[in-house]
């Protein structure tokens, strides 16, 4: 009888252990978007595999902010270089957070709720120098097709013209090369 209960309590051990070390969350990971309350602005989160993170705020004319750094199994919190910053509690699907817009246009928090998108909804970025001034484009593409783009370089942010999912191109733009214009893929790029 001794032997057995021994046994059983070394089964259920074992089993809780299984569970303790087997039981942990995978990290959330996607592509996500959605608009930021209170304001015209998108918002895209991207969260790599490998726990980093791409997110962009826009709204095409005063909020043009970019994140990046590392997200744990179930938050995020990013400060970028000026000043913005992005918090939220992460879950597979969807998920609620706070950005607060840097300098000029405020620091009172925003709330937001974003969905897992699938392409061509995401976030797209690129990168150019155009008369020795760096530029970077990017945009925020929702499933419906609604977007919030612009382009920063030389201590100006101006509105990005459309951007064509379908080609990857933006309209009536000859300085972007669609090479550098992909959807941001969670599982390939980090």
């Amino acid at each position: 009888m001794k032997g057995k209960l021994q046994f059983v309590l070394l089964v259920l051990l074992a089993s809780l252990l299984l569970t303790a070390c087997g039981g942990a969350a995978k990290p959330v990971s996607g592509s996500f978007v959605g608009k930021v309350d209170g304001s015209d602005a998108f918002i895209s989160v991207v969260l790599h595999t490998d726990g980093s993170v791409t997110a962009y705020v826009c709204d095409s004319v005063a909020i043009s902010e970019w994140f990046k750094g590392n997200a744990d199994d179930s938050s995020l919190d990013l400060t970028n270089a000026s000043g913005a910053r992005l918090t939220a509690d992460l879950a597979a699907g969807s998920f609620n957070g706070t950005f607060t817009p840097s300098g000029a246009n405020g620091s009172s928090p925003l709330t937001f709720s974003v969905n897992a998108a699938d392409q061509p909804a995401g976030l797209y970025r690129g990168e150019d120098t155009v008369d020795g001034v760096d530029l970077v484009a990017g945009w925020i593409v929702l499933p419906d097709g609604d977007q919030r783009g612009a382009v920063s370089g030389g201590g100006k942010t101006v509105s990005a013209p459309a951007f064509n999912t379908s080609t990857r191109t933006g309209k009536g733009t000859t300085w972007i090369d669609p090479d550098p214009l992909p959807w941001i893929d969670p599982d390939i790029q980090p």
